[in-house]
């Protein structure tokens, strides 16, 4: 749908502030506790660190942290599935999980050693590993990266070209932000001089409702927050990550932690994989079983506007990235050699000053071809509609 900037009312702005509540009023939110709380009793905490540590206190049940790159989406929910059925208690783990405050904060903090584990976008775990930090990308979750540009309605979008001279919205320190600098310099733009940015903690609908930005960078997974607006808007878009051909967010490792205890690592991944397999292998009832879990650990999530029905399209936007050709032939998590090697080289020409090796970034040791195997034609028909639309990341 498109209309013109002045027809963009104060209702859709307060809409557009409610729906940005579903990402950034929640920064309350810690997810599950530690699991010395198993036994506090009440609230989200308890209940997230009981289910963490249903294996019980004894019998080896290692502790381990994972770090999520942002608060907890539909995205990430089938880690909380993961929590909430025991994947990981079955494995011997007690695993908390926390949220993130951008993928860069969380490659720091892992490869700080201040959790053995998280999920980040790649960019932000290769600046990180050339700052000299022990970080190794270990599964593959985004087969597909999700950064993308949207456009305030009417506004042409069909290339890079496109984007010279207009206002641009970005959080200077994310992930999207790495990904658009190094989209301009591959494609001939000035990323500082052919485009105004307005640097934001959370660029989204926001400054396009507000009209301090002709267009944003954000996922292309968060296209639910538009769709859910009072009227609805379809944005224009320019799905960049995509036109890269790299990987985008996936799960990550210290480095240190994971030749230490090899073992641990290979029961975390292989849990976390597991549920996001069950997720796609159960459809529609996987992906609310996903939803389910992620609310009942984060009920502040639960609690802003539309929350049941932004977070399911955002998981289910987010299935689709998984599901292509590359997860029909090796199973999702398992990296691809061509793959690795483009992503690393890009980000080394166009992001990185110290250039880095393909194996100091990927160990593609941890999951196998084959370990977690899909069918995507099948599941991509449990995602074929979004909030009743038909689901733009899907191809013919």
């Amino acid at each position: 749908m498109h209309e013109n900037q002045s027809q963009w009312s104060r209702r859709r702005f307060l809409g557009a502030a409610s729906l940005a509540g579903l990402g950034a009023a929640a920064l309350g939110i810690t997810g599950c506790g530690t699991a010395d709380e198993a036994g506090s009793g009440g609230g989200a905490s308890a209940s997230g660190t009981a289910a963490g540590t249903s294996g019980g206190s004894g019998g080896g049940v290692k502790q381990v942290t994972c770090l999520l790159d942002w608060i907890p989406k539909g995205q990430t929910s089938p880690f909380f599935l993961a929590l909430d059925k025991g994947m990981w208690a079955d494995r011997g783990l007690a695993v908390q999980l926390q949220r993130g405050y951008g993928s860069g904060d969380t490659a720091v903090r892992i490869g700080r050693g201040e959790a053995a584990y998280g999920w980040a976008g790649v960019s932000a775990v290769m600046d990180a590993i050339a700052k000299g930090l022990p970080l190794r990308e270990v599964a593959a979750t985004a087969h597909v990266h999700p950064t993308a540009v949207y456009g305030k309605p009417g506004l042409k979008l069909e290339g890079p070209d496109d984007l010279k001279g207009l206002r641009g919205a970005d959080n200077a320190t994310g992930e999207n932000h790495a990904v658009a600098q190094a989209y301009c310099s591959a494609n001939g733009l000035d990323y500082e001089k052919d485009i105004n940015w307005l640097y934001t903690k959370d660029a989204g609908v926001a400054q396009i409702v507000g009209d301090q930005a002709d267009f944003v960078m954000d996922w292309i997974t968060n296209l639910p927050e538009w769709w859910l607006l009072d009227p609805p808007v379809e944005p224009p878009t320019l799905r960049i990550g995509e036109a890269l051909g790299i990987y985008g967010n996936g799960i990550i490792a210290n480095a240190e932690a994971a030749d230490k205890d090899p073992d641990a690592l290979k029961a975390f991944v292989d849990g976390a994989l597991e549920g996001y397999k069950y997720v796609i292998d159960n459809g529609e009832k996987g992906q609310q079983e996903a939803i389910d879990a992620l609310f009942k650990y984060n009920p502040e999530v639960k609690a802003q506007p539309n929350a049941d029905k932004f977070h399911l399209g955002n998981l289910q936007l987010f299935l689709a990235l998984m599901l292509n050709q590359e997860t029909a032939e090796t199973g999702i998590g398992c990296f691809d050699q061509t793959k690795t090697e483009k992503t690393v080289k890009f980000i080394n020409d166009y992001l990185l000053e110290s250039p880095i090796k393909l194996e100091d970034a990927f160990d593609m040791s941890v999951v196998s071809k084959g370990d977690f195997p899909v069918k995507p034609d099948e599941a991509r028909k449990s995602i074929e509609k979004v909030l009743g639309r038909d689901n733009p990341l899907l191809q013919a």
